[in-house]
């Protein structure tokens, strides 16, 4: 019983962690400004680009274009984590809000 409680506790303290919390916020690329500054501008083509490669039809690429695309895709998202974006995947964001539904 001690466990469970002990457990409980540790797992709400986690979920209530700031930095949990703004895990939990997906990115909107919608809800980027448009601002003075170059890395406003650089981050707003970089999410335009991935939006791009999103609505590319795929299934006439090769093995090595896809690969290539990949891997684009990677580094997009590298730059953007250091920028301080946060991308979740759809499954991140579903295992997210299911154990939220467990917990509450």
């Amino acid at each position: 019983m001690k466990k469970l409680v002990l457990g409980i506790i540790t797992v709400c303290t986690l979920l209530l962690s700031p930095n949990f919390l703004e895990a939990a916020k997906p990115v909107n690329p919608a809800a980027i400004t448009m601002s003075t500054s170059g890395e406003n501008k650089e981050s707003t083509a970089l999410v335009s680009r991935v939006e791009e490669i999103k609505n590319m039809d795929k299934s006439k690429l090769n093995f090595k274009e896809k690969r290539a695309l990949k891997k684009e895709l990677r580094n997009i998202e590298k730059q953007l984590k250091s920028q301080g974006f946060l991308i979740l995947s759809t499954g991140a964001v579903i295992l997210i809000i299911l154990l939220l539904i467990l917990i509450l």
